[in-house]
């Protein structure tokens, strides 16, 4: 409908001027204009589409090494003109220019993949306390009066001391600009209790939702880390306190199921005796025996514990040989809405368009 409507305001922009500048715009600039209007009304709508359905994905690995680059400073030879007059010509005089470049000193993260990742000094410190080593590189750089080198601590391949970094990637996803084509219903976080993803602080994620505190967040996280270096899988955990197994549907709708990445385990537990009550698991994977695997073993755990089901979670997953995550190409099919200021998006531009050619039309003289 929007892209009608603006190839509708479109052509009867084109004809109003072609009759109003009849003698400066030809007959053949107004099919000109009106062939790239519309083409240009395509071009725009498949752009917002397509712009609609990226998403944000989290991966996690793990830091293998944390360095720290001292400051130094390097000479910078450069040579500069300023322009006079000399006559009737223009003529220029070089001077040098040269200057002293300062470079601060940083701290990063450095990923499985070799991926750089801003730190605090502190940061740096408490790690090489907890990894208990740390070399020195020369750098061999060209410096003026400041040579700056690196020191590097690397991780001690202990489970407890890994550094888990989380990031944002983006990634294809039809069935968010219309979950209705899969049933899932329209959920409104005012009227029902659900969570939104948490935000990524010093490159950690929450993964943990309805209960856990900071130790087991970073147990979580460490398991994500490891099994995401190899399997770019995350593990979310929500802990419903007397809450019926129907509050983890309106999750799974809510989140539209999660990310392709995602494997969501929904536990519901009696508050009052610790016991668990029901599981489920929201994940998009094709491995549909591990989701009802988990769903068993964890109603069997019947005693909540979230230190235990962290553990089985990240054992049994990393473990698994079978794909976890979802290939979205399956869902190219799908052509995605056009939302209301999308749509008002083409209706400008369309306009913009077709006035920016009919100006250029009467403007010029073929």
């Amino acid at each position: 409908m929007a892209i009608m409507l603006a190839c509708i305001a479109c052509l009867i922009t084109i004809v109003y001027a072609s009759l109003k500048f009849h003698k400066q715009i030809k007959a053949w600039e107004s099919i000109l204009i009106s062939i790239i209007c519309v083409g240009g009304i395509i071009l725009t709508s498949i752009a917002i589409k397509n712009a609609s359905t990226y998403t944000n994905e989290y991966w996690s690995t793990i830091a293998y090494n944390a360095e720290y680059y001292e400051d130094w400073n390097e000479y910078i030879h450069r040579t500069c003109s300023r322009a006079y007059k000399c006559g009737k010509s223009t003529c220029y005089r070089y001077y040098n220019c040269s200057y002293v470049q300062y470079h601060s000193p940083y701290w990063q993260l450095v990923s499985k993949e070799g991926e750089g990742f801003s730190i605090s000094q502190n940061e740096y410190n408490d790690l090489v306390a907890s990894w208990n080593n740390q070399h020195f590189v020369d750098l061999n750089r060209h410096y003026h009066s400041n040579d700056g080198d690196k020191y590097v601590t690397m991780w001690n391949e202990k489970f407890d001391f890994i550094r888990p970094i989380t990031s944002i990637h983006q990634y294809q996803n039809k069935i968010k600009t219309s979950p209705s084509l899969l049933g899932f219903k329209k959920i409104n976080p005012k009227e029902t209790q659900v969570y939104d993803y948490g935000k990524i602080s010093s490159h950690r994620l929450d993964f943990i939702y309805g209960d856990g505190n900071y130790e087991q967040q970073e147990k979580l996280r460490r398991w994500n880390a490891l099994i995401g270096s190899d399997k770019k899988v995350e593990i979310f955990i929500v802990i419903y306190k007397n809450k019926p197994l129907e509050s983890a549907f309106d999750q799974e709708a809510y989140w539209v199921r999660g990310n392709k990445n995602e494997f969501i385990v929904c536990v519901g537990i009696d508050e009052s005796s610790n016991k668990i009550q029901w599981s489920k698991v929201i994940s998009w994977t094709p491995n549909t025996v591990l989701k009802a695997k988990v769903e068993r073993e964890i109603n069997e755990l019947t005693k909540y514990d979230l230190n235990t089901i962290i553990d089985y979670l990240g054992n049994i997953v990393s473990k698994e040989d079978g794909t976890i995550r979802k290939d979205f190409s399956e869902f190219d099919y799908i052509d995605p809405p056009i939302s209301f200021w999308g749509g008002v998006g083409i209706f400008i531009i369309s306009l913009l368009i077709a006035i920016g050619l009919i100006y250029w039309a009467i403007k010029n003289d073929l």
